[in-house]
């Protein structure tokens, strides 16, 4: 045993958990600065262009596709029509290469000399009625790591730090103002929004003299000569770093939005809402319009090591991981649907299966078209099935009637490894999401930023998993919050989520302990067992949906070739026998969005029940009161 934990405390070092300081102090992860608080609830109406489509297109067709295969490289758009799309994201920019246009700043792409050739791709993307999102890299510029070396990120030696996409640039250095310019370029010439992909900066941070010198100014500390995970100033930096990344996004979102207001962001999350990664953190995400993130980055073996290696914990489900990195990616941009690229789908059937499963969590579907593959793809079913759901579900926001507490400041304050991280928080987290999951009941993720802000409107039951690793201000904001009438369920002493079974003893208490202490206002059951529920609100209406389990689904890429256990095989038909059980007041109207049909509504003892038709995908059921 002594053995297992070296390696799982090796393993945390690598991954950059947090540890307390050999002096014994903390690193927490702290309140946002003004900058950040004021961007709370930004992006909450959606434009309809973008909110309206939940199965949008992607693809890359990087500038040597122009000598390969002009045709497509310049009639993207027309190929995303034929399939059904409204909106598709591609590159516009794929590494550190120069402008696509000639812009007024820096290098321009040597075959962009004589051709403005954004343009010619955002125009065709228009004439064929389609929205266009650029996948821009915002990390590396060649011609600028040249011309100013001292923008150029370096790690603690003070050698620059490069990836195969080239050399990254510093945002605590004038790069940022650079970037943000031939950003509004780009919005001028009509691009609809930019898809902002990766880690933004390094996980393991930026060393350089803008980095380390913003740094001492603001914490009036020195920035660490080493990466070194167990020392809290370290730590400390990586804060420093996340707040870097947040106010740069919010500056950028500033002046794109007065450049074309109706533009989105789209900003990835990398292994964050995984629970793989510190490199990040919640309030990152309240200037994302939407987050970015991958079908299967909440199952991949590397985001689960610690589970698998630990002899005394249960092992994760693939299906639940999946789902719950979606629901953290959704919850940490204020319930604004998570943008879930889904890349190497083999077949239609496996298409409309992903997409149903990440419509029926709140998000919008980004399938993803190789470029050998555009011409021919067959998405048509998927594109259709959205366009039926996505009048729906546009303007939703999830209804968390049980609300999950997953702290990063308690995960900060109270793990000393990556084992007791997962033992405190993240199996807590997931162990009760697996609960509500199995239960279908609605809930989602609440964070740190709703607890110091006592932002808690719609939770009626909030479960803590840390009560002892709250802050001061967050203890008062649950006590606000009980006597308004809601419910608290703390973590108990010797309740063990890791050491039980996945329907085991703490599954089955916590959902009773939920139920116990108030009646859910819509209840889902029948069909599969793995099958996938999401509840929703829109004015006076609740939205249902139901959609099979979409773990199945095999991916394409290194990553999902390294997944935990995949459930055994596609479902062989359509879901039957579920039925929403409404408690309150009887609905006036319950409709099948799918079909469009009205369901008949009976009675029950406290409320009412609506049998759902045979569900081919996924069902919508719109409740109307």
């Amino acid at each position: 045993m002594l053995t297992t934990l070296k390696i799982l405390a090796a393993i945390a070092v690598a991954a950059l958990s947090p540890y307390a300081g050999r002096d014994g102090t903390r690193a927490t992860n702290p309140v946002p600065d003004d900058a950040a608080a004021a961007a709370q609830g930004y992006g909450i109406n959606l434009p309809d262009w973008f909110d309206g489509a939940r199965v949008q297109g992607h693809t890359r067709l990087p500038l040597r596709y122009i000598s390969i295969d002009a045709n497509e490289f310049y009639h993207a758009g027309a190929s995303f029509k034929k399939m059904g799309a409204h909106v598709f994201t591609r590159w516009i920019k794929g590494s550190s290469e120069g402008a696509w246009w000639p812009s007024k700043v820096g290098a321009i792409a040597p075959e962009a000399a004589d051709k403005n050739i954004a343009k010619l791709i955002i125009d065709e993307a228009h004439q064929q009625g389609l929205r266009i999102i650029a996948y821009h890299r915002h990390m590396e510029d060649e011609a600028m790591a040249e011309q100013h070396p001292d923008w150029v990120c370096k790690d603690v030696t003070g050698a620059e730090i490069k990836t195969r996409r080239g050399v990254n640039m510093s945002f605590s250095s004038p790069y940022v103002d650079f970037y943000m310019q031939r950003g509004v370029e780009l919005l001028k010439l009509g691009v609809d929004g930019f898809y902002f992909d990766d880690t933004h900066q390094p996980p393991t941070g930026d060393f350089s003299d803008y980095a380390k010198q913003a740094y001492k100014q603001e914490t009036g500390l020195n920035a660490p000569n080493r990466v070194a995970p167990r020392d809290a100033n370290y730590q400390r930096y990586i804060d420093f770093q996340n707040r870097v990344i947040a106010r740069t996004f919010m500056k950028w979102r500033k002046a794109f939005k007065a450049a074309k207001p109706d533009m989105v962001m789209l900003i990835n999350a990398n292994r964050w809402n995984s629970f793989g990664s510190r490199h990040l953190n919640e309030y990152v995400f309240e200037a994302a319009d939407s987050v970015k993130t991958e079908y299967n980055v909440g199952s991949r073996k590397g985001n689960n090591m610690i589970v698998a290696r630990s002899r005394d914990m249960q092992p994760v489900e693939n299906g639940i991981r999946t789902v719950l990195a979606w629901v953290v990616a959704r919850d940490a941009a204020d319930g604004r649907p998570p943008h879930i690229w889904t890349a190497g789908l083999s077949d239609e059937s496996s298409a409309i299966a992903a997409a149903s499963a990440v419509m029926a969590t709140g998000g919008i579907a980004n399938l993803d078209a190789a470029e050998k593959d555009l011409p021919d793809m067959n998405f048509k079913s998927s594109f259709a099935l959205g366009d039926l759901a996505s009048p729906a579900l546009a303007g939703t926001k999830p209804l968390k009637w049980l609300g999950i507490v997953f702290s990063e400041s308690a995960r900060d304050r109270s793990s000393t490894n990556e084992l007791n991280q997962w033992r405190e928080v993240y199996y807590p987290v997931y162990g009760a999401f697996r609960a509500a999951f199995r239960g279908r009941i609605p809930c989602g993720i609440v964070f740190d930023r709703n607890l110091d802000a006592d932002s808690l409107a719609g939770v009626k039951v909030l479960y803590v998993p840390n009560p002892d690793s709250l802050s001061d201000r967050q203890n008062n904001a649950l006590r606000a919050f009980e006597r308004s009438g809601g419910k608290v369920i703390r973590q108990k002493a010797g309740w063990d989520w890791a050491g039980e079974s996945a329907d085991g003893t703490t599954n089955q208490q916590f959902l009773k302990m939920v139920t116990d202490a108030a009646t859910p206002p819509i209840e889902v059951t029948g069909g599969p067992r793995d099958m996938i529920t999401g509840f929703f609100t829109k004015g006076t209406e609740t939205i249902v949906t139901v959609a099979g389990d979409g773990s199945w689904v095999k991916t394409g890429g290194e990553e999902a070739d390294n997944e935990i256990e995949k459930s055994a095989a596609s479902p062989s038909g359509p879901i039957t026998g579920v039925q929403v059980t409404i408690n309150g007041a009887k609905p006036v109207k319950v409709v099948d969005v799918i079909s469009g049909q009205s369901l008949p509504i009976k009675a029950t003892s406290g409320g009412y029940r609506v049998a759902l038709p045979s569900i081919a995908h996924l069902a919508v059921l719109d409740i109307q009161r």
